[in-house]
């Protein structure tokens, strides 16, 4: 069950409800954060991590594969 967060205009999901969405582990999710494909985010001094709905989506978009080119 997703218990999304609204936060300023802006839907936030925790990292549980981030990975069932993105259908990933842990290590996977800490990893896109890492490399820069998604942002974590904090709300005040609460020590639970939310990730923003919209990028979430962003990342499951299907677009062209682009890796041949360099």
């Amino acid at each position: 069950m997703c218990m999304s967060t609204i936060i300023n205009g802006e839907t936030y999901l925790t990292a549980n409800e981030a990975m069932a969405k993105l259908q990933v582990s842990r290590p996977k999710l800490d990893g896109l954060v890492r490399d820069g494909s998604l942002k974590r985010y904090r709300q005040g001094i609460r020590k639970v991590n939310y990730y923003k709905l919209s990028d979430l989506d962003l990342l499951l978009e299907v677009r062209e594969d682009r890796a041949d080119e360099k």
